[in-house]
Protein backbone atom coordinates (compact mmCIF):
# COMPACT_ATOMS: atom_id res chain seq x y z
CA UNK A 1 0.00 0.00 0.00
CA UNK A 2 1.59 3.51 -0.75
CA UNK A 3 2.24 5.34 2.28
CA UNK A 4 0.68 8.29 0.70
CA UNK A 5 -2.07 6.51 -0.44
CA UNK A 6 -5.63 8.22 0.18
CA UNK A 7 -6.39 5.36 2.89
CA UNK A 8 -2.62 6.20 4.57
CA UNK A 9 -3.71 9.90 4.62
CA UNK A 10 -7.28 9.23 6.36
CA UNK A 11 -5.43 7.04 8.66
CA UNK A 12 -2.53 9.45 9.50
CA UNK A 13 -5.12 12.19 10.26
CA UNK A 14 -7.31 10.00 12.57
CA UNK A 15 -3.94 8.78 14.35
CA UNK A 16 -3.24 12.83 14.64
CA UNK A 17 -6.38 13.92 16.38
CA UNK A 18 -5.04 12.58 19.63
CA UNK A 19 -2.61 15.16 20.05
CA UNK A 20 -5.46 17.80 18.88
CA UNK A 21 -7.79 16.91 21.53
CA UNK A 22 -8.16 19.52 24.28
CA UNK A 23 -10.65 21.14 27.14
CA UNK A 24 -13.31 22.24 24.58
CA UNK A 25 -13.82 19.02 22.79
CA UNK A 26 -14.22 16.98 25.84
CA UNK A 27 -16.95 19.43 27.14
CA UNK A 28 -18.74 19.04 24.33
CA UNK A 29 -18.72 15.04 23.98
CA UNK A 30 -19.58 14.65 27.97
CA UNK A 31 -22.94 15.48 27.30
CA UNK A 32 -23.28 12.97 24.43
CA UNK A 33 -21.39 10.39 26.68
CA UNK A 34 -23.74 10.72 29.82
CA UNK A 35 -26.59 10.61 27.56
CA UNK A 36 -25.01 7.12 25.73
CA UNK A 37 -24.45 5.59 29.32
CA UNK A 38 -28.87 6.64 30.08
CA UNK A 39 -29.57 4.60 26.94
CA UNK A 40 -27.44 1.97 27.49
CA UNK A 41 -28.62 1.31 31.02
CA UNK A 42 -32.52 1.44 30.08
CA UNK A 43 -31.52 -0.94 27.12
CA UNK A 44 -30.55 -3.53 29.44
CA UNK A 45 -34.20 -4.00 30.49
CA UNK A 46 -35.29 -5.22 27.07
CA UNK A 47 -35.48 -8.64 26.99
CA UNK A 48 -33.83 -8.90 23.52
CA UNK A 49 -30.35 -8.24 25.84
CA UNK A 50 -31.14 -11.30 28.04
CA UNK A 51 -31.33 -13.39 25.47
CA UNK A 52 -28.09 -12.56 23.69
CA UNK A 53 -26.60 -12.72 26.71
CA UNK A 54 -27.64 -16.27 27.23
CA UNK A 55 -26.93 -17.30 23.96
CA UNK A 56 -23.74 -18.26 24.03
CA UNK A 57 -21.94 -16.12 21.61
CA UNK A 58 -20.31 -14.37 24.13
CA UNK A 59 -17.81 -15.90 26.87
CA UNK A 60 -18.77 -14.62 30.73
CA UNK A 61 -16.13 -15.51 33.21
CA UNK A 62 -15.35 -13.22 36.77
CA UNK A 63 -12.07 -13.12 35.52
CA UNK A 64 -12.42 -11.96 32.58
CA UNK A 65 -11.47 -7.88 32.02
CA UNK A 66 -14.77 -6.31 30.90
CA UNK A 67 -17.64 -5.41 33.09
CA UNK A 68 -20.96 -4.34 31.94
CA UNK A 69 -22.63 -0.83 32.35
CA UNK A 70 -26.07 -2.21 33.10
CA UNK A 71 -25.62 -5.20 35.17
CA UNK A 72 -23.27 -7.76 36.58
CA UNK A 73 -21.06 -9.97 34.25
CA UNK A 74 -17.63 -10.16 32.71
CA UNK A 75 -16.42 -11.02 29.31
CA UNK A 76 -14.01 -9.81 26.77
CA UNK A 77 -13.56 -6.39 25.20
CA UNK A 78 -15.45 -7.42 22.41
CA UNK A 79 -17.88 -9.69 24.27
CA UNK A 80 -18.58 -6.65 26.29
CA UNK A 81 -18.93 -4.25 23.48
CA UNK A 82 -21.66 -6.18 21.62
CA UNK A 83 -23.85 -6.40 24.77
CA UNK A 84 -23.36 -3.02 26.37
CA UNK A 85 -23.69 -1.47 22.03
CA UNK A 86 -27.01 -3.38 21.25
CA UNK A 87 -28.21 -2.03 24.88
CA UNK A 88 -27.48 1.60 24.27
CA UNK A 89 -29.25 1.27 20.49
CA UNK A 90 -31.88 -1.55 21.25
CA UNK A 91 -34.47 1.46 22.37
CA UNK A 92 -33.21 3.59 19.84
CA UNK A 93 -32.89 5.97 22.38
CA UNK A 94 -28.90 7.18 21.79
CA UNK A 95 -27.80 9.83 20.16
CA UNK A 96 -28.22 10.76 16.27
CA UNK A 97 -26.14 12.91 13.77
CA UNK A 98 -28.63 13.02 11.11
CA UNK A 99 -26.66 15.31 8.98
CA UNK A 100 -23.75 13.81 7.75
CA UNK A 101 -23.17 10.18 8.97
CA UNK A 102 -26.87 9.41 9.06
CA UNK A 103 -25.79 7.15 11.91
CA UNK A 104 -25.84 6.47 15.44
CA UNK A 105 -22.17 7.49 16.37
CA UNK A 106 -22.11 7.28 20.44
CA UNK A 107 -23.33 3.88 20.90
CA UNK A 108 -20.88 1.75 19.04
CA UNK A 109 -17.66 4.06 19.27
CA UNK A 110 -18.67 4.47 23.49
CA UNK A 111 -18.93 0.82 23.79
CA UNK A 112 -16.06 0.12 22.34
CA UNK A 113 -13.85 2.63 23.96
CA UNK A 114 -15.54 1.73 27.30
CA UNK A 115 -14.65 -2.17 26.86
CA UNK A 116 -11.12 -1.22 26.10
CA UNK A 117 -10.91 1.72 28.81
CA UNK A 118 -11.35 -0.84 31.59
CA UNK A 119 -9.38 -3.76 30.52
CA UNK A 120 -6.20 -1.44 30.06
CA UNK A 121 -6.75 0.86 33.13
CA UNK A 122 -7.36 4.15 31.30
CA UNK A 123 -8.31 7.51 32.42
CA UNK A 124 -11.62 9.32 32.18
CA UNK A 125 -9.71 12.02 29.99
CA UNK A 126 -8.49 8.70 27.71
CA UNK A 127 -12.06 7.52 27.28
CA UNK A 128 -13.27 10.66 26.22
CA UNK A 129 -10.25 11.42 23.32
CA UNK A 130 -10.83 8.11 22.02
CA UNK A 131 -14.43 8.67 21.76
CA UNK A 132 -13.97 12.22 19.89
CA UNK A 133 -11.98 10.23 17.49
CA UNK A 134 -13.91 7.35 17.10
CA UNK A 135 -17.15 9.91 16.44
CA UNK A 136 -15.01 12.01 14.04
CA UNK A 137 -13.65 9.11 12.24
CA UNK A 138 -17.50 8.13 11.64
CA UNK A 139 -18.80 11.59 10.44
CA UNK A 140 -15.62 12.16 7.59
CA UNK A 141 -16.86 8.61 6.61
CA UNK A 142 -19.93 9.99 6.23
CA UNK A 143 -19.23 13.09 4.43
CA UNK A 144 -17.58 10.67 1.68
CA UNK A 145 -20.40 7.94 1.70
CA UNK A 146 -23.69 9.46 2.15
CA UNK A 147 -26.30 10.50 1.20
CA UNK A 148 -26.40 7.64 -1.59
CA UNK A 149 -25.05 4.73 1.00
CA UNK A 150 -27.79 5.15 3.06
CA UNK A 151 -30.49 5.63 0.12
CA UNK A 152 -28.77 2.40 -1.13
CA UNK A 153 -30.36 0.48 1.76
CA UNK A 154 -26.82 0.70 4.01
CA UNK A 155 -27.54 1.31 8.41
CA UNK A 156 -24.81 3.86 8.24
CA UNK A 157 -24.87 3.31 12.22
CA UNK A 158 -23.65 -0.60 11.52
CA UNK A 159 -20.65 0.22 8.25
CA UNK A 160 -19.60 3.57 9.78
CA UNK A 161 -19.60 2.23 13.37
CA UNK A 162 -17.34 -0.58 12.96
CA UNK A 163 -14.97 2.08 12.08
CA UNK A 164 -15.61 4.50 14.29
CA UNK A 165 -15.42 1.41 16.78
CA UNK A 166 -11.58 0.52 15.33
CA UNK A 167 -10.50 4.25 15.62
CA UNK A 168 -11.39 4.75 19.48
CA UNK A 169 -10.26 0.99 20.22
CA UNK A 170 -6.99 2.40 18.44
CA UNK A 171 -6.50 4.92 20.44
CA UNK A 172 -6.87 2.73 23.86
CA UNK A 173 -4.51 0.84 22.85
CA UNK A 174 -2.08 3.38 21.79
CA UNK A 175 -2.19 1.70 18.05
CA UNK A 176 1.16 2.85 15.99
CA UNK A 177 -0.30 4.55 12.15
CA UNK A 178 0.45 1.41 10.84
CA UNK A 179 -1.57 -0.28 12.91
CA UNK A 180 -4.17 1.66 12.69
CA UNK A 181 -4.07 1.70 8.80
CA UNK A 182 -4.09 -1.87 9.66
CA UNK A 183 -7.12 -2.30 11.80
CA UNK A 184 -9.30 0.05 8.97
CA UNK A 185 -8.14 -1.95 6.43
CA UNK A 186 -9.53 -5.06 8.48
CA UNK A 187 -12.76 -3.23 9.38
CA UNK A 188 -13.13 -2.25 5.63
CA UNK A 189 -13.51 -5.98 5.12
CA UNK A 190 -16.10 -6.58 7.35
CA UNK A 191 -18.33 -3.59 7.48
CA UNK A 192 -21.86 -5.00 7.00
CA UNK A 193 -25.76 -3.86 8.13
CA UNK A 194 -29.07 -3.12 5.85
CA UNK A 195 -32.08 -1.06 6.61
CA UNK A 196 -34.20 -3.49 6.12
CA UNK A 197 -33.67 -4.59 9.26
CA UNK A 198 -35.55 -1.57 10.77
CA UNK A 199 -38.07 -2.13 13.48
CA UNK A 200 -36.21 -5.80 14.53
CA UNK A 201 -34.01 -6.40 16.76
CA UNK A 202 -31.48 -7.05 14.37
CA UNK A 203 -31.23 -3.13 13.73
CA UNK A 204 -29.28 -2.39 16.87
CA UNK A 205 -27.69 -6.03 16.57
CA UNK A 206 -25.78 -4.61 13.53
CA UNK A 207 -24.39 -1.86 15.20
CA UNK A 208 -23.12 -3.78 17.87
CA UNK A 209 -21.51 -6.33 15.91
CA UNK A 210 -19.73 -3.73 14.32
CA UNK A 211 -18.80 -2.44 17.34
CA UNK A 212 -17.62 -5.95 18.40
CA UNK A 213 -15.80 -5.94 14.74
CA UNK A 214 -14.15 -2.73 15.64
CA UNK A 215 -12.65 -3.69 18.65
CA UNK A 216 -11.72 -7.34 16.78
CA UNK A 217 -9.99 -5.50 13.84
CA UNK A 218 -8.01 -3.22 16.55
CA UNK A 219 -6.56 -5.91 18.41
CA UNK A 220 -6.03 -7.65 15.85
CA UNK A 221 -3.88 -4.99 14.19
CA UNK A 222 -1.51 -4.74 17.01
CA UNK A 223 -0.97 -8.47 17.20
CA UNK A 224 0.44 -8.35 14.05
CA UNK A 225 -2.53 -9.98 11.25
CA UNK A 226 -2.27 -8.51 8.27
CA UNK A 227 -4.59 -7.12 5.88
CA UNK A 228 -5.02 -5.25 2.07
CA UNK A 229 -8.14 -3.99 2.55
CA UNK A 230 -9.14 -0.80 1.04
CA UNK A 231 -10.95 2.38 2.41
CA UNK A 232 -10.51 4.08 -1.20
CA UNK A 233 -8.96 2.38 -3.69
CA UNK A 234 -10.09 -0.04 -5.97
CA UNK A 235 -12.92 -2.86 -5.01
CA UNK A 236 -12.30 -1.01 -1.51
CA UNK A 237 -15.30 0.11 0.77
CA UNK A 238 -16.15 3.35 -0.87
CA UNK A 239 -16.58 1.65 -4.38
CA UNK A 240 -18.37 -0.59 -3.16
CA UNK A 241 -20.31 0.85 -0.92
CA UNK A 242 -22.00 3.66 -2.79
CA UNK A 243 -18.73 6.35 -1.50
CA UNK A 244 -18.01 9.56 -3.98
CA UNK A 245 -14.06 9.21 -4.44
CA UNK A 246 -13.95 12.63 -5.14
CA UNK A 247 -14.81 13.72 -2.04
CA UNK A 248 -12.13 11.85 0.18
CA UNK A 249 -9.13 15.16 -0.06
CA UNK A 250 -11.72 17.36 1.23
CA UNK A 251 -13.24 14.97 3.97
CA UNK A 252 -9.57 14.06 5.15
CA UNK A 253 -9.07 18.02 5.53
CA UNK A 254 -12.03 18.52 7.38
CA UNK A 255 -11.50 15.89 10.36
CA UNK A 256 -11.35 17.72 13.30
CA UNK A 257 -11.85 21.44 11.97
CA UNK A 258 -14.19 22.03 13.71
CA UNK A 259 -15.15 19.15 16.06
CA UNK A 260 -17.91 16.76 14.81
CA UNK A 261 -19.39 18.27 18.35
CA UNK A 262 -19.71 21.33 16.93
CA UNK A 263 -20.01 21.49 13.06
CA UNK A 264 -22.24 19.49 12.82
CA UNK A 265 -23.97 18.76 15.92
CA UNK A 266 -25.43 15.47 17.06
CA UNK A 267 -29.09 15.04 18.33
CA UNK A 268 -30.02 13.91 21.73
CA UNK A 269 -32.80 12.47 21.72
CA UNK A 270 -36.46 13.17 23.57
CA UNK A 271 -38.26 10.26 22.68
CA UNK A 272 -37.25 6.74 22.00
CA UNK A 273 -37.60 6.32 18.89
CA UNK A 274 -36.50 7.46 14.80
CA UNK A 275 -34.80 11.07 15.04
CA UNK A 276 -37.02 11.52 11.97
CA UNK A 277 -40.27 11.06 13.77
CA UNK A 278 -38.95 13.79 16.52
CA UNK A 279 -40.71 17.13 15.11
CA UNK A 280 -44.26 15.21 14.38
CA UNK A 281 -44.50 14.06 17.79
CA UNK A 282 -43.42 17.29 19.38
CA UNK A 283 -45.80 18.94 16.98
CA UNK A 284 -48.36 16.20 18.39
CA UNK A 285 -48.14 16.93 22.24
CA UNK A 286 -47.84 20.75 21.40
CA UNK A 287 -51.42 20.79 19.56
CA UNK A 288 -53.00 18.06 22.10
CA UNK A 289 -51.81 20.39 25.14
CA UNK A 290 -51.88 24.37 23.95
CA UNK A 291 -54.76 23.76 21.58
CA UNK A 292 -56.46 20.81 23.52
CA UNK A 293 -57.39 18.72 20.93
CA UNK A 294 -59.02 15.58 22.28
CA UNK A 295 -57.87 12.49 19.97
CA UNK A 296 -61.36 10.95 20.42
CA UNK A 297 -62.29 13.66 18.29
CA UNK A 298 -59.65 13.49 15.47
CA UNK A 299 -60.90 12.60 12.36
CA UNK A 300 -57.85 12.68 9.83
CA UNK A 301 -54.24 13.67 10.62
CA UNK A 302 -51.76 14.85 7.92
CA UNK A 303 -48.02 14.72 8.21
CA UNK A 304 -46.00 16.52 5.76
CA UNK A 305 -42.32 15.64 6.03
CA UNK A 306 -38.75 16.10 3.85
CA UNK A 307 -38.47 13.67 0.35
CA UNK A 308 -35.80 11.85 2.21
CA UNK A 309 -38.36 10.85 5.57
CA UNK A 310 -40.43 7.88 3.92
CA UNK A 311 -37.26 6.20 3.41
CA UNK A 312 -36.54 6.18 6.79
CA UNK A 313 -39.83 5.71 8.62
CA UNK A 314 -40.82 2.88 6.71
CA UNK A 315 -43.58 1.14 8.72
CA UNK A 316 -46.43 3.67 7.60
CA UNK A 317 -49.04 0.51 9.42
CA UNK A 318 -46.48 -1.20 11.98
CA UNK A 319 -47.05 -4.90 12.92
CA UNK A 320 -45.04 -4.38 16.08
CA UNK A 321 -44.26 -1.65 18.52
CA UNK A 322 -40.38 -1.86 17.86
CA UNK A 323 -41.68 -0.90 14.25
CA UNK A 324 -43.58 1.69 15.50
CA UNK A 325 -40.25 3.26 16.20
CA UNK A 326 -39.99 4.07 12.84
CA UNK A 327 -43.49 5.07 11.91
CA UNK A 328 -44.75 8.43 11.92
CA UNK A 329 -48.57 7.40 12.03
CA UNK A 330 -47.76 5.02 15.41
CA UNK A 331 -45.74 8.27 16.75
CA UNK A 332 -47.83 10.18 16.45
CA UNK A 333 -50.86 8.63 17.42
CA UNK A 334 -48.79 7.67 20.82
CA UNK A 335 -48.30 11.29 21.74
CA UNK A 336 -52.36 12.32 21.04
CA UNK A 337 -53.19 9.14 22.61
CA UNK A 338 -51.39 9.19 26.16
CA UNK A 339 -49.44 13.33 26.04
CA UNK A 340 -46.37 11.61 26.34
CA UNK A 341 -43.74 9.43 24.25
CA UNK A 342 -41.81 7.36 26.33
CA UNK A 343 -40.58 3.85 26.86
CA UNK A 344 -44.03 2.66 27.90
CA UNK A 345 -45.61 4.05 24.73
CA UNK A 346 -43.88 1.32 22.86
CA UNK A 347 -45.36 -1.79 23.65
CA UNK A 348 -47.30 -4.68 21.69
CA UNK A 349 -50.42 -4.11 23.97
CA UNK A 350 -50.59 -0.07 23.23
CA UNK A 351 -50.31 -1.29 19.31
CA UNK A 352 -53.20 -3.30 19.78
CA UNK A 353 -55.09 -0.69 21.96
CA UNK A 354 -58.46 0.56 19.69
CA UNK A 355 -57.51 3.83 19.85
CA UNK A 356 -54.17 4.03 18.86
CA UNK A 357 -55.17 1.96 15.80
CA UNK A 358 -57.97 4.87 15.19
CA UNK A 359 -55.75 7.24 15.14
CA UNK A 360 -53.01 4.98 13.07
CA UNK A 361 -55.36 4.71 10.15
CA UNK A 362 -56.67 8.38 9.99
CA UNK A 363 -52.71 9.30 9.92
CA UNK A 364 -51.03 9.63 6.44
CA UNK A 365 -47.99 10.81 5.55
CA UNK A 366 -46.84 13.16 2.81
CA UNK A 367 -43.43 14.04 1.59
CA UNK A 368 -42.82 17.21 0.05
CA UNK A 369 -40.78 16.75 -3.06
CA UNK A 370 -37.37 18.74 -3.53
CA UNK A 371 -37.32 19.46 0.13
CA UNK A 372 -34.49 17.48 2.43
CA UNK A 373 -34.66 18.47 5.15
CA UNK A 374 -35.05 16.24 7.55
CA UNK A 375 -36.37 18.22 10.66
CA UNK A 376 -39.31 20.35 9.42
CA UNK A 377 -42.77 18.75 9.90
CA UNK A 378 -46.51 20.17 9.72
CA UNK A 379 -48.64 18.79 11.09
CA UNK A 380 -52.63 18.94 10.36
CA UNK A 381 -55.24 18.13 12.13
CA UNK A 382 -59.12 17.92 11.39
CA UNK A 383 -61.81 17.01 14.18
CA UNK A 384 -65.08 16.09 13.95
CA UNK A 385 -66.37 19.86 14.79
CA UNK A 386 -64.88 20.83 11.60
CA UNK A 387 -61.54 22.77 12.64
CA UNK A 388 -58.51 22.05 11.24
CA UNK A 389 -55.66 22.70 13.24
CA UNK A 390 -52.14 22.83 11.97
CA UNK A 391 -48.47 23.18 13.44
CA UNK A 392 -45.00 23.49 12.21
CA UNK A 393 -41.99 21.84 14.02
CA UNK A 394 -39.06 22.74 12.28
CA UNK A 395 -36.16 21.81 15.34
CA UNK A 396 -37.33 19.26 17.86
CA UNK A 397 -35.85 19.47 21.21
CA UNK A 398 -32.34 17.73 21.50
CA UNK A 399 -31.56 18.60 17.33
CA UNK A 400 -28.64 20.75 16.48
CA UNK A 401 -30.78 23.79 16.68
CA UNK A 402 -32.33 22.94 20.34
CA UNK A 403 -29.81 21.34 22.43
CA UNK A 404 -30.73 20.24 25.24
CA UNK A 405 -29.00 21.59 28.81
CA UNK A 406 -27.07 19.54 31.40
CA UNK A 407 -30.21 19.76 33.06
CA UNK A 408 -32.38 18.41 30.84
CA UNK A 409 -30.09 15.50 29.84
CA UNK A 410 -29.71 14.68 34.01
CA UNK A 411 -33.82 14.50 33.59
CA UNK A 412 -33.48 12.51 31.16
CA UNK A 413 -30.96 10.44 33.33
CA UNK A 414 -33.72 10.10 36.38
CA UNK A 415 -36.61 9.63 34.53
CA UNK A 416 -34.94 6.55 32.29
CA UNK A 417 -33.17 4.97 35.44
CA UNK A 418 -35.51 4.67 38.46
CA UNK A 419 -32.78 3.71 40.61
CA UNK A 420 -30.70 6.61 39.50
CA UNK A 421 -30.86 10.06 41.80
CA UNK A 422 -28.98 13.22 41.92
CA UNK A 423 -25.83 11.93 43.10
CA UNK A 424 -25.57 9.31 40.70
CA UNK A 425 -25.89 11.69 38.28
CA UNK A 426 -23.24 13.87 39.17
CA UNK A 427 -20.73 10.52 39.57
CA UNK A 428 -21.38 10.26 36.12
CA UNK A 429 -20.94 13.65 34.86
CA UNK A 430 -17.60 13.57 36.79
CA UNK A 431 -16.41 10.41 34.62
CA UNK A 432 -13.56 12.89 32.86
CA UNK A 433 -11.90 12.94 36.28
CA UNK A 434 -11.87 9.37 36.66
CA UNK A 435 -7.86 8.23 36.87
CA UNK A 436 -8.35 4.16 36.11
CA UNK A 437 -11.56 3.41 34.44
CA UNK A 438 -11.53 -0.55 36.18
CA UNK A 439 -12.77 1.18 39.33
CA UNK A 440 -15.38 3.16 37.63
CA UNK A 441 -17.83 0.86 36.09
CA UNK A 442 -19.05 -1.21 38.81
CA UNK A 443 -19.46 1.66 41.10
CA UNK A 444 -21.03 3.45 38.09
CA UNK A 445 -23.42 0.53 37.54
CA UNK A 446 -24.43 0.49 41.18
CA UNK A 447 -24.99 4.25 41.31
CA UNK A 448 -27.38 4.33 38.03
CA UNK A 449 -28.99 0.50 38.56
CA UNK A 450 -28.00 -0.49 42.36
CA UNK A 451 -26.38 -3.83 40.89
CA UNK A 452 -23.02 -4.29 42.44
Amino acid sequence: MQTRSPDFRFAETIHALADRIGPDERRAALPHVVDTVTATVAGYDDPAIERLVASGIVTWDDALPCGLIGRPGRSTPAGATLVNAMAGHIHDYDDDEAIISLAHVSVPVLAAAWALAEDKAASGRDLLDAYVIGVETMVALGRIMNPTHYVRGWHSSATLGIFGAAAAAGRILNLSLPELMTAFSLAATQASGIRSAFGSDAKPYQLAAGARRGVEAALLARAGITSTGSLFGAMGFATLYAGDAARVEAAIARIGAPSAFVEPAITIKAYPCCTATHPAIEAALRLRAQDGIDWHAITSITVSVGETVPGILIHDDPATAQQGKFSAPYCVAAAFRYGTVGLAQFDDALLADAGMQALISKTRVIARKGDPDLFLTELRVTTTDGRETALTVEHALGSPARPMTREEITAKLLATCPQADEAGAAFLWSLADVPSWPDFTPLLRNALTGAA
